[in-house]
């Protein structure tokens, strides 16, 4: 355990930091598994409000650092492209 008192605030900003990037993350996952099974079902109408919401939840997960830039762009560019499929 920490003795310092920096060192006990770092453990906390650390607990809280990952509190909030694991809460996104799983708001991320949730969003993309929602548009998944959307697209599956050929809800075109569902799907492309379900796309938006999921674009947004990665764009601000990639301003907090959550992922990288890169890995959201790969991400929200094979998910339009899966939205395309939709009958």
């Amino acid at each position: 355990m920490a003795n310092k008192k920096s060192s006990k605030k770092r453990i906390v900003q650390t607990a809280v930091k990952n509190t909030r990037n694991s809460m996104l993350r799983s708001a991320c996952r949730t969003a993309e598994k929602s548009l998944r099974t959307l697209v599956l079902a050929n809800k075109k109408e569902e799907a492309v409000t379900a796309f938006a919401i999921a674009e947004k939840k990665f764009s601000s997960a990639s301003s907090k650092g959550v992922y990288h830039k890169n890995t959201v762009a790969r991400k929200i560019s094979r998910l339009s492209k899966l939205l395309t499929k939709v009958a």
